[in-house]
């Protein structure tokens, strides 16, 4: 539907604002909206899209592999544990 386009476009547009409100919606049990969101913080990239990632909550509709895969592509060093 039209949050997952708007997902991929703020992602595409490296939307360095819209980080936020896309931290919060990989708490949605949808997992393309999870997936698109990971990619979009992946794309827009930087400290705040890591820290985004990290803080989300974590619970059993986010898959917990490709959420610290995003991380690793991210390369913030806040995104590595030690």
């Amino acid at each position: 539907g039209y949050t997952l386009l708007a997902i991929k476009l703020l992602g595409r547009r490296r939307d360095s604002d819209s980080v936020k409100v896309l931290g919060k919606l990989l708490t949605r049990r949808e997992r393309q909206i999870q997936t698109a969101t990971l990619r979009a913080l992946e794309q827009i990239g930087g400290e705040e899209a890591a820290n985004a990632i990290c803080d989300a909550p974590i619970s059993r509709f986010v898959d917990q592999e490709e959420r610290l895969e995003a991380l690793g592509r991210i390369g913030e060093r806040c995104s590595v544990p030690y």
